[in-house]
């Protein structure tokens, strides 16, 4: 299993200091899914990070940025512990649902 981590929304400011068109916050899903015996169980975490002031020298656009930058920026202001257990939630979800069962009688 490996978690796919991909960006729903961004926000930011039309202008910043000197900048324009500035991400300031992005809302991240991460997923990941196992069949087991035919049976698919999936694990979702979302929620939003600020992604704090941007440096000037090595700044993008909104429109410029690719979808593997915003994912990095995410990442980088979760930092790795908050990433680990990010994803160790969403394997935790799965591992958890493949306990339970349910039948209509």
């Amino acid at each position: 299993m490996a978690a796919t981590w991909t960006i729903t929304k961004q926000s930011g400011m039309v202008s910043l200091d000197s900048l324009s068109e500035v991400i300031t916050e992005l809302t991240y899903v991460v997923t990941d899914s196992q069949t087991v015996g035919g049976t698919t169980y999936s694990g979702r975490v979302e929620d939003t990070i600020g992604i704090g002031p941007p440096n000037p020298s090595s700044f993008t656009a909104k429109g410029s940025v690719t979808d593997a930058q915003r994912i990095t920026w995410a990442k980088n202001a979760l930092g790795t512990d908050r990433v680990a257990q990010i994803e160790a939630n969403v394997a935790g979800q799965i591992s958890g649902s493949q306990k339970v069962f349910s039948d209509t009688l």
